[in-house]
């Protein structure tokens, strides 16, 4: 309880209402937080397990970023990944550092591929912006050379 009091007080909009580091210092939790072992047994308690942040980490908020798009027209469409074709995980497999080659293909064949891939696929750029609640939104689109 010590703690989540600590961190709301830090955590205060408006500064004047936020202690001072000497406050801080005469805090309760850091009075106690010269040990190390109470530090662990708190922390450690009161923070979820690794299981449910591994799963919250995969959890994308909807609606927090999207791709655009170009058209064949050279408009620019919005969409979510929500309603894109293909899930993040066929992305992930289609790029060309999860292809693994054969030992035994000739160089040739590689700097084809290569041409042909730097060419003909597009960049992948995303633009982190803040918007007035201050929450972080990703952005993402392809760019065609």
């Amino acid at each position: 309880k010590t703690f989540r009091k600590m961190v709301i007080d830090c955590l205060q909009k408006d500064p004047s209402k936020r202690p001072t580091a000497t406050e801080l210092l005469k805090h309760p939790f850091f009075k106690k937080a010269k040990d190390r072992r109470y530090l662990q047994q708190t922390l450690v308690a009161i923070g979820p397990s690794l299981e449910t942040r591994v799963q919250k980490a995969t959890k994308r908020q909807p609606g927090a970023s999207g791709r655009l798009h170009r058209t064949v027209t050279g408009e620019w469409v919005w969409s979510s990944e929500e309603e894109g074709d293909h899930s993040s995980d066929e992305e992930a497999s289609e790029k060309p550092m999860n292809n693994i080659e054969a030992d035994n293909s000739s160089g040739s064949d590689r700097e084809t591929e290569n041409e042909a891939l730097s060419t003909s696929a597009p960049i992948n750029l995303v633009l982190r912006m803040r918007n007035s609640r201050r929450e972080l939104n990703d952005i993402r689109f392809e760019f065609m050379v």
